[in-house]
């Protein structure tokens, strides 16, 4: 028995590392063939390889999902849950897991994440 439900989509946030930013400052060497003597980089968001950014990104989504009225589970702080229109966002790295009834709102969910982040639709999971 299904009670509606289709089978979840998988969504993948192209590069969301990247969208991450950085509360501090951090500085790097400067890449073989931009050396110059003495200088570094401060780095204005985050980049892949830093410790910090799969905590940053972590936080931008959640500051996204939270102003869509999503509430993070009690059970796991990478489940959402949007209760009054029935959907389930599950987190894991850059992937999403949209669980959902039939309607309108899966749409709209996708609609207003492609309007923040570069995403790439992989429809349902297999």
């Amino acid at each position: 028995m299904t009670f509606g439900w289709k089978q979840p989509d998988q969504l993948d946030i192209k590069g969301a590392f990247l969208y991450g930013s950085l509360n501090k400052e951090i500085y790097m060497k400067l890449p073989s063939g931009c050396e110059e003597s003495g200088l570094c980089a401060c780095l204005n968001q985050s980049i892949y390889g830093l410790k910090q950014s799969p905590r940053q990104w972590h936080r931008k989504l959640t500051r996204f999902l939270t102003l869509l009225g999503f509430k993070s589970a009690k059970f796991n702080p990478c489940v959402f849950i949007y209760v009054d229109k029935q959907l389930v966002v599950a987190i894991c790295m850059d992937d999403l897991t949209l669980c959902r009834p039939d309607g309108p709102d899966r749409e709209n969910f996708k609609t207003s994440l492609k309007k923040e982040f570069e995403l790439s639709d992989l429809r349902p999971l297999n």
